[in-house]
């Protein structure tokens, strides 16, 4: 039925959560975010980004903060092929739709939407496989050249 919302079979509970978020702070640590980074990037404060990093619940999430956290886990797994994805993420980035801004930046900056575009441009370059992919990303210009 149009307009009908997906509700997910098994209910998700604080304990799933909480470990969505503790699974997800190390990755955010290997892609080389800051917990100042982070807190902004999953709309927590460093308090709570240090509790998730130790193992212990972080309270209750608004839905704000589990879509971010549901982004966050997609961004992070498109980026786990690459060996320069912490590079990708942190330098500034002249190809659309990054407008010289890192993608980091760039999420930090606008929250959610630029986390749906970071989400959307990775989904395009796995589907794609292209070799070198993610240095056209970033407009590297040591990249293999592409058939535009």
């Amino acid at each position: 039925m149009a307009g009908e919302v997906h509700r997910p079979a098994v209910p998700v509970t604080r304990q799933s959560r909480d470990q969505d978020i503790q699974a997800l702070v190390p990755r955010l640590v290997e892609l080389g975010v800051t917990r100042a980074g982070q807190g902004w990037l999953l709309g927590l404060s460093v308090r709570r980004v240090r509790r998730a990093a130790q193992g212990l619940s972080v309270g209750p999430l608004t839905q704000d903060q589990r879509t971010r956290v549901g982004l966050l886990e997609r961004i992070c797994h498109a980026l786990e092929p690459w060996d320069d994805a912490r590079a990708w993420l942190a330098c500034p980035n002249a190809a659309d739709p990054f407008a010289g801004h890192s993608p980091i930046e760039l999420a930090v900056l606008f929250g959610i939407p630029a986390l749906v575009v970071i989400d959307q441009v990775l989904t395009s370059a796995a589907t794609t496989d292209t070799e070198g992919e993610i240095h056209e990303l970033a407009g590297d210009p040591d990249a293999p050249p592409t058939d535009q």
